[in-house]
């Protein structure tokens, strides 16, 4: 837990937002139509995410993605969020 902790906070330094980590599970997924990330999910998920964060005060937000697609991620464009 200690490594995870020191890892977490050189990671994101002096960041004083609020961080929404959000995993993007494809790969073994592709193929499972109720499993799989897709855009039409994850856009609308972050979407209602964002809005209740933002409307519980939580104006400065960071989104962070964990997954094994980049190029999925990338094709998003998250630049709304």
């Amino acid at each position: 837990m200690k490594e995870v902790n020191d890892f977490a906070r050189y990671l994101f330094k002096n960041d004083s937002s609020h961080l929404l980590c959000a995993h993007i599970r494809r790969g073994d997924f592709i193929g499972f139509s109720l499993e799989e990330a897709t855009k039409e999910f994850i856009l609308p998920a972050l979407e209602f995410i964002t809005t209740y964060l933002k409307n519980a005060g939580h104006n400065n937000l960071s989104l962070l993605f964990i997954g094994n697609d980049l190029k999925f991620v990338k094709d998003l464009n998250l630049t709304n969020y």
